[in-house]
């Protein structure tokens, strides 16, 4: 039963912190979730890239067998994914999502049932298995909802039945949907109540250090107050960064595969259509920087990896009212080639620490 909510809690870890349709279901999504993230996992398969990626996978030590013991023990089914829809508030380490496909979720139900700190009750006629760390409850045969706590999954069980309000459209979404005619993942995010800014604050401090007089030569000591920045937590930004960010409402991101290339759509939309244009000209212009790469490499001469990548980019702008958005396009052969590098990086090290058992 550890390994079963071990396994629901990566799920919502790996989309909190990264998601068939081609978008989500917002309709089924409650009004105060203010970011939202959608995996299609058949899109995944089907693409060149998720073919790729799969097959690099599945030569990894042990796999094979990891993948089937995961079918045969908890009846999650990786060929059969169908996708994957999360959402949440902003806070921390809370989210919930939904699945379809993949999951057997009467097995499933199976394990919760024999845990004896799994608590089962049964809300309007949907049963809940509820754990410290993760609540989940079926939907079908193979699909199923699951949150970090129990209060969580009955919002999103009521957003599910239609017993709530629901999201607005997004327009951000839309936009996605129209650059990248077929994403393998969106995310979403509404800008000012999904980050924290860090704040400063001045803080004095007294030293005592002990210098020399120059004229007498003794020691003399000598009190000095400085006066230091204190970060306080949260995810640091500039003040320049900040004043960018307070004027988006929705920001996202698309992945997504065309012909030989693969796509990344960034979006945002402004308050206005001022900023929007102040906006499009920061874009071109990073995108005329991002051209020149033979000419900024040393720019990045800290990063061999995003100074390797770099050239490789095509970018491209644009702007719909008051949305802003970037294209950005790198060859397929040259992806494959930097996947298979670090696949073989894993698997190296995978047969090293085999060894050394």
């Amino acid at each position: 039963m550890k390994k079963l909510l071990l396994l629901l809690s990566t799920l919502l870890i790996a989309v909190t912190e990264t998601s068939f349709g081609n978008q989500p279901d917002m309709e089924k999504i409650p009004q105060n979730a203010n970011w939202v993230a959608h995996v299609n996992f058949e899109t995944f398969r089907s693409s060149e890239v998720g073919s790729f990626v799969l097959k690099e996978i599945l030569k990894l030590p042990q796999m094979k067998q990891k993948l089937n013991g995961l079918k045969i023990g908890f009846g999650v089914d990786i060929d059969q994914l169908g996708f994957v829809t999360a959402y949440g508030s902003g806070a921390k380490n809370e989210g919930v999502i939904f699945a379809k496909g993949g999951f057997n979720t009467k097995q499933l139900e199976g394990f919760a049932s024999l845990n004896e700190k799994v608590e089962i009750k049964t809300v309007k006629g949907q049963k809940i298995y509820s754990s410290p760390k993760v609540a989940f409850s079926p939907l079908g045969p193979d699909s199923m909802i699951a949150a970090t706590k129990e209060e969580l999954l009955k919002a999103g069980l009521n957003a599910r039945l239609g017993n709530n309000k629901k999201q607005k459209n997004n327009p951000i979404l839309d936009r996605l949907n129209e650059l990248v005619k077929k994403p393998i993942a969106t995310i979403t995010a509404q800008i000012p109540n999904s980050f924290t800014f860090e704040k400063t604050e001045k803080v004095k401090r007294t030293e005592t250090n002990t210098v020399k007089n120059e004229e007498t030569g003794e020691s003399e000591k000598i009190t000095v107050t400085k006066v230091r920045k204190m970060e306080k937590p949260g995810r640091s930004i500039s003040a320049t960064e900040q004043a960018i960010m307070e004027k988006l409402d929705w920001a996202g991101v698309a992945l997504g595969e065309s012909e030989a290339s693969i796509q990344i759509a960034c979006v945002m939309n402004t308050e206005d259509i001022k900023t929007a244009e102040h906006m499009e000209n920061i874009l071109r212009g990073v995108s005329s920087l991002l051209s020149l790469s033979t000419d900024i490499g040393p720019l990045f001469q800290n990063d061999p990896k995003l100074n390797k990548i770099i050239p490789h980019i095509k970018t491209s702008v644009s702007r719909k009212s008051r949305i802003v958005g970037m294209e950005l396009e790198m060859d397929t052969a040259f992806l494959f080639e930097m996947i298979e590098q670090e696949m073989a990086k894993k698997r190296k090290g995978k047969e090293n620490s085999s060894i050394q058992e």
